[in-house]
């Protein structure tokens, strides 16, 4: 199998952008089947989620390289948002608390990606999650207050993300 061969984008786009940029990532590869895991989803379905994606990216303006290099920062960009936000929840998607113990597993596994493999386009999407998760909870819990006093200080959540 051969290697797909990107150059990320070298300017991120702003928080707010970012977020829209997690989200949209959210809204055109899982929540069309959000009962199906995506690597359950066709492959002919997976092509169109991703074109509508890469199309919507260049339509908004958000990120500046190729469809193939902006897909991929899109992708990382999620997984550190994503990620992140979820080290925030109170209990999982299966219904399981989050520990202390829970969260600091969770974001270490986070902080070996940025520290590898994604980058800094996981460590930009970490350090969304706070304004993510805000967004999705203050419309049904107006006084929520993410659980975030274990993150260490050091963290792109507080935004110092890039290295």
């Amino acid at each position: 199998m051969e290697s797909l061969v990107v150059t990320l984008p070298e300017s991120f786009p702003t928080p707010d952008d970012g977020v829209g940029l997690v989200e949209l990532v959210e809204a055109a590869l899982l929540a069309p089947t959000p009962t199906l895991a995506f690597r359950e989803v066709a492959p002919a379905e997976v092509v169109h989620r991703n074109t509508v994606l890469v199309d919507e990216i260049r339509k908004r303006g958000w990120l500046s390289k190729d469809d193939a290099s902006n897909f991929v920062a899109a992708l990382l960009t999620w997984r550190g948002g994503i990620g992140m936000a979820k080290t925030l929840r109170d209990v999982d998607a299966a219904g399981t608390t989050y520990t202390l113990a829970h969260r600091r597993a969770e974001y270490a596994l986070l902080e070996a990606e940025w520290n590898q493999r994604g980058g800094n386009w996981v460590r930009y999407g970490a350090s969304l999650a706070r304004s993510l998760e805000l967004g999705r909870t203050r419309e049904s819990q107006p006084e929520w207050v993410p659980p975030d006093d274990w993150v260490p200080a050091d963290s792109p959540y507080w935004g110092s993300w890039r290295r």
